[in-house]
């Protein structure tokens, strides 16, 4: 039990550090504006809730099973690890070699020679090393090709908005697409999506100003409404999977999953198979071929399908062939790649019909 000199001498010291604090506080407070010493007053009565627990351990580090697919996500979560327990961490060196731990051991051979020099200053700076990471394990050429995806990668007909996001985001992720405008972003995932949904949103779409993860929550509200419809799916189109548009075409008779069943598709870890890349190119020239030989229709709705591509040979020409930069700036500014304009889906241009590739000279 406390007695009455032991609760005056706590008073005492307790009136101390008030008395220090304040002056403290008064020297900081004195070259500030009203508006900053608001700021720093308020922050200084804000109290942590009792309950809120404290954390004294760290949080376990995460590891690289050595696939490229998983390697982005390892990726981030190796550096908010280190951001959220750099405290605890102790010296640079030593959350070098704890990020070096992280490695497999198959991989750990190409940064050992960063390590042994500290990196480019010698001063073992982490950051570098997330950077050396990259370069090392995701270098360039994937990065390109993940870029190239991201453009080209479009919703199956039936597939789930939530799971065609997912293998966005993957691409986006890879090629570092984060940093790139929202606008842009949001274009290239809107001109992704099936035509049913963006058929949807032309009375519904969210403007591409917004930020990204409102415009994708809005997106997926409207997206879940459609998808809980029970006569959506027609039976002729199940293709329930991202895919891909080949080079220069964004045509359901060449290139949709639809017309070509060896469209390159996204397997289960999220990359297009090199076999159905083959397959795919393979199918188009077996598609070239059979357009040479004249063959009956065997249903009615494969009669109209001819009937209208007859028709569509006939009133339109062939649209430009683009180089690639120039169809990337069309799609980024959500224009019709056949004719450049405004207002309509490319594989809907009144104005062209197919590019087809030039014969080399």
């Amino acid at each position: 039990m406390k007695t009455t000199v032991d609760v005056a001498v706590e008073t005492t010291e307790e009136t101390t550090r008030d008395f220090w604090a304040h002056q403290r506080l008064d020297v900081l407070l004195a070259g500030c504006t009203l508006e900053r010493k608001q700021q720093i007053v308020h922050f200084l009565e804000y109290k942590v809730p009792a309950d809120l627990p404290l954390r004294s351990r760290e949080l376990p580090w995460p590891s690289w099973d050595g696939e490229s697919e998983t390697f982005c996500a390892f990726l981030f979560e190796l550096e908010v690890k280190i951001e959220e327990d750099r405290h605890l961490l102790g010296s640079n060196r030593a959350v070098c070699l704890e990020m070096l731990r992280t490695l497999p051991k198959h991989k750990k051979h190409r940064v050992d020679m960063w390590f042994r020099r500290g990196g480019l200053d010698g001063n073992y700076d982490w950051r570098n090393l997330l950077e050396y990471f990259q370069e090392q394990f995701l270098g360039r050429a994937a990065r390109m090709s993940a870029t190239g995806d991201m453009i080209t990668i479009r919703q199956g007909a039936i597939q789930p908005f939530h799971e065609y996001l997912k293998d966005f985001e993957c691409k986006m992720m890879q090629c570092k697409g984060e940093r790139w405008q929202t606008s842009n972003i949001l274009t290239l995932l809107h001109n992704g999506l099936n035509l049913t949904l963006q058929e949807v949103l032309i009375t519904a779409c969210p403007p591409f100003d917004w930020d990204y993860l409102k415009w994708v929550s809005r997106v997926g509200e409207i997206a879940s409404e459609l998808e809980s419809l029970p006569a959506r799916r027609p039976p002729e189109n199940n293709i329930a999977c991202s895919w891909y548009l080949s080079r220069n075409e964004e045509s359901e008779d060449v290139d949709t999953p639809e017309a070509n069943p060896g469209m390159a598709r996204i397997e289960e870890n999220g990359e297009a198979s090199h076999l159905s890349r083959i397959n795919a190119r393979r199918s188009n020239s077996r598609n070239v071929e059979n357009e040479t030989a004249v063959d009956r229709p065997s249903t009615i709705q494969g009669s109209l399908n001819a009937g209208s591509a007859a028709e569509e040979r006939l009133t339109k020409s062939r649209a430009p062939w683009r180089p690639e930069e120039e169809l990337t700036q069309l799609r980024l500014s959500g224009r019709c790649i056949r004719c450049g304009e405004l207002g309509h889906i490319s594989h809907r241009c009144p104005t062209y019909r197919s590019a087809q590739r030039p014969f080399p000279e």
